[in-house]
């Protein structure tokens, strides 16, 4: 049975999650967390960065681990 795609509508844009998730370089399973396991916004999820963490365990965005 093939799987159904999530399409998601921000900003007047219906699009899959993968191709959100390509559009903002947010993994897929990052964003389908953030809105069906968190509750995020759609809004929120797609505009939020992506955080790495270090060996610290302090969350630093990709800008300043770069």
């Amino acid at each position: 049975m093939a799987r159904k795609k999530l399409i998601i509508e921000f900003k007047g844009r219906k699009l899959t999650l993968r191709e959100w998730s390509e559009k903002t370089g947010i993994p897929r399973d990052t964003i389908y967390q953030r809105i069906n396991r968190l509750g995020w916004s759609v809004e929120r999820a797609l505009m939020s960065e992506k955080r790495v963490y270090v060996r610290s365990n302090k969350p630093v965005t990709l800008a300043k681990a770069a």
